[in-house]
């Protein structure tokens, strides 16, 4: 049975929102890797307060990224679901 064109539009626009997700989250895990890098490079560095705080920054901006990659990640794995269980109800016959 082929999906009509409401079905067809919503999967869509449910695997559009997953593609989303999954740039937001390659962007976000570069970003991370960066701040990591600078954590480092701070860390060797580390001989006056200016230093400390900037790393202290910097740290705290790496775990909200870590918070909305996580986020992100479980977002997109319920859209996921959502996507197999509406392709499974919208081929079914009532």
């Amino acid at each position: 049975m082929a999906l009509s064109e409401y079905e067809r539009k919503t999967i869509d626009g449910l695997l559009k929102m997953r593609n989303n997700y999954s740039r937001e989250i390659d962007y976000l895990a570069v970003v991370e890797s960066r701040l990591k890098e600078r954590c480092s490079i701070l860390s060797e560095s580390n001989d006056n307060i200016y230093i400390g705080k900037i790393l202290s920054v910097t740290v705290d901006g790496m775990k909200k990224v870590e918070e909305a990659l996580h986020q992100l990640l479980e977002a997109k794995e319920e859209v996921e679901k959502l996507i197999q269980m509406l392709q499974v109800y919208f081929e079914t016959d009532f």
